[in-house]
C-alpha cells in the first residue's frame, strides 16, 4: 500500500508517513539512513489522519478527524493527539477543546516542548489560538 505525506524528523533520522489499507490507518516509521529496512508500523485504526507533525524527535502530533452526530446529522470532529514513541502512549493534546474544530497545528517549537494550535473550546464558539506547554511537558 502507498505511503502518503512523508515528514522528516527534526534530527533527520526518521520519516513518518501515513498508510491506509482496507479502511485501517497506520503510521509508517522509516529509518532515513536505511530506507530499505523494514519500517515500523503503528496501527491507529479507522480514523482519518489529516496531518502529522513532529514534536521533537520522539513525539508526533496527529491532527485526526473522527465523526459524531449533531442534531441527528453525522459531522466531522477534529482533535489533536500527542503520540510518544518512548511509551507508545497517546493522549488528547487540548483537553479543553470540545468543538468541531479541535486542533490545527500552527507551529511546533524545534525541540517539541510546546505548540501553537487553533481550536474551539465549545461547539458554538469561534476557534481561538492557544499555546500548549503543559501538555508537552509530560511523557
Amino acid at each position: 500500500p502507498m505511503r502518503r505525506m512523508p515528514v522528516l524528523s527534526p534530527e533527520g533520522k526518521r520519516i513518518v508517513a501515513r498508510n491506509v489499507d482496507k479502511g485501517v490507518t497506520r503510521l509508517v516509521i522509516i529509518d532515513a539512513d536505511n530506507p530499505s529496512a523494514t519500517p515500523k508500523l503503528i496501527e491507529v485504526g479507522k480514523i482519518t489522519i489529516k496531518a502529522v507533525h513532529w514534536a521533537g524527535n520522539s513525539r508526533l502530533l496527529l491532527e485526526v478527524i473522527g465523526k459524531d452526530k449533531l442534531f441527528g446529522v453525522e459531522i466531522p470532529i477534529g482533535r489533536l493527539i500527542i503520540f510518544d514513541f518512548a511509551t507508545a502512549a497517546s493522549r488528547v493534546a487540548d483537553k479543553n477543546s470540545r468543538g468541531i474544530y479541535g486542533g490545527d497545528v500552527l507551529h511546533v517549537s524545534p525541540d517539541g516542548s510546546w505548540a501553537v494550535i487553533a481550536s474551539q473550546d465549545e461547539l458554538f464558539t469561534t476557534p481561538s489560538v492557544k499555546r500548549l506547554v503543559e501538555e508537552f511537558s509530560r511523557p
